[in-house]
C-alpha cells in the first residue's frame, strides 16, 4: 500500500521590511540581544496567510525557541496582523518563507546598512570639525612650502633629466633606466681563444708576413671589448615631485576645503541621498588627505645616501653625456653647458606627524 505524502504547506502572507526614513533610522534599533524587550514574545506559530512585519535582528549569547520549536541564537523578530511578536530562525524561516524569505533578508540588510552609514555619517561629521584646525595647520607646516620649493627646483635641471624624471613617474613600473658601457668579458675571451688558434696555424702553414699579422691579431685581441647595455638603476624618487601641475598645498587645500564642507552640511542635516557613496567619499578624501602629507616623507627620502648614490649612478649613463653629478651631504649638483642646479633638502622638509589615519574607516 502507498503511503500518503503530506502536502507542502505555502506561505500565502507578505514579509514586510518598513521602509523607515533617514530621521526615524537614526533612533531605532534594528538589532537586539533581547528580543524580549520589544514585548512579550507568543509561543505560537504565526499562520501561513499571516502578514509578518520586521522589528529586529536578533544575536543572542543563549539559545533562544523560535515560533516553531527550534533553538537559535541567531534570527529576526518579527510581528504578526494581531501585533503578536515571533522569534525567527534563520533556518526554519528558509524552509517555512522559500525565496520570499531570502528577498526579505536583503530588505534588511539594506536598512540596517543604510543606518549604519547615517550613524557614521553624523559621528564622523563632529570628529571632521574637530580636527578642522589641525588640518588647515598641515597647509601652513614649512614642509609644505618646502616641497613645493623642491618642486620648482627640479624643472631647473637639464631638459634630459627632468624628462627622464618625469616620464619615469608617468610610467607603470617608476624605473630609471640608462644605457651603460660595461665590457664584454665573453667576448673577449672568444677573441683571445680565436687570435691564439689564428696564430698556431700561421707559424704551422704561413709565411712570414702571415705570422706577422697573426702575431699583431694576438696583441689586438688584449683590447677591451665594451657593449651598450641597458639598466633599470632605481625608481624614480618622490614621483609626485616630477608630475605636472601637483603642487602640494593647493592640493592639501582642496581636499580640507571640501572635508569641512561636507562636515558642515551633515551636522546640518537629517537625511541623505546615498549615505554609502557619501561615506565612502569622506573616506577617500580623509586617505587622500594623508596620502598627500605622506608625499613629505618620500621627498625625504630622496636625499637618503642610498638613494643619491643611485641617482649619481643613474646620471653615469650614456644617456647623459655632457651631463655632470656631484654629491653633496644632503643632495647633488648636476650640470651642463648651460647651467648648474642645486638639488639639496631643506631644513624645514622635515616630516608631518599629524594624520587623520583611520578615524574616520568606514567598518
Amino acid at each position: 500500500m502507498k503511503q500518503a505524502v503530506k502536502a507542502q504547506q505555502i506561505y500565502t502572507g507578505t514579509l514586510i521590511v518598513p521602509d523607515y526614513s533617514d530621521v526615524e533610522l537614526r533612533g531605532k534599533s534594528l538589532l537586539t540581544s533581547d528580543p524580549s524587550s520589544y514585548g512579550e514574545i507568543s509561543a505560537s506559530q504565526p499562520r501561513l496567510d499571516e502578514d509578518l512585519t520586521f522589528i529586529a535582528q536578533y544575536e543572542s549569547e543563549e539559545d533562544l525557541i523560535c515560533a516553531f520549536g527550534h533553538h537559535h541564537k541567531r534570527g529576526f523578530l518579527l510581528r504578526g496582523e494581531t501585533g503578536s511578536n515571533h522569534l525567527i530562525g534563520c533556518d526554519c524561516a528558509h524552509s517555512r518563507y522559500g525565496i520570499e524569505w531570502d528577498a526579505f533578508v536583503g530588505r534588511v540588510e539594506s536598512q540596517m546598512s543604510r543606518q549604519r552609514s547615517l550613524a557614521w555619517l553624523h559621528s564622523v561629521s563632529d570628529q571632521i570639525l574637530d580636527a578642522k584646525a589641525e588640518m588647515f595647520a598641515a597647509l601652513d607646516h614649512p614642509a609644505v612650502a618646502a616641497f613645493d620649493h623642491l618642486r620648482r627646483s627640479e624643472r631647473g635641471l637639464p631638459d634630459r633629466v627632468f624628462s627622464a624624471c618625469q616620464a619615469a613617474a608617468h610610467s607603470s613600473d617608476t624605473w630609471l633606466r640608462g644605457d651603460f658601457r660595461e665590457r664584454d668579458l665573453v667576448q673577449e675571451r672568444k677573441n683571445k681563444e680565436k687570435a691564439r688558434t689564428d696564430l698556431r696555424s700561421a707559424r704551422a702553414k704561413g709565411n712570414a708576413r702571415q705570422i706577422r699579422m697573426a702575431e699583431a691579431d694576438l696583441r689586438h685581441s688584449e683590447d677591451p671589448v665594451f657593449v651598450s647595455v641597458s639598466r633599470a638603476v632605481l625608481r624614480v624618487p618622490a614621483k609626485t615631485l616630477w608630475l605636472t601641475g601637483n603642487k602640494m598645498r593647493p592640493r592639501l587645500e582642496e581636499v580640507v576645503t571640501s572635508l569641512v564642507a561636507t562636515a558642515e552640511t551633515l551636522a546640518a542635516t537629517a537625511g541623505f541621498n546615498h549615505p554609502d557613496m557619501v561615506a565612502k567619499s569622506i573616506t577617500n578624501a580623509a586617505n587622500l588627505f594623508d596620502a598627500t602629507l605622506d608625499e613629505v616623507d618620500a621627498a625625504i627620502a630622496m636625499f637618503g645616501p642610498a638613494t643619491l648614490e643611485a641617482l649619481i649612478q643613474w646620471l653615469s649613463a650614456d644617456d647623459f653625456q655632457g651631463i655632470s653629478a656631484k654629491r653633496l651631504p644632503n643632495g647633488l649638483v648636476v650640470s651642463d653647458s648651460q647651467k648648474t642646479v642645486t638639488l639639496e633638502r631643506a631644513n624645514t622638509l622635515t616630516p608631518i606627524s599629524f594624520r587623520l589615519g583611520g578615524r574616520f574607516h568606514l567598518s
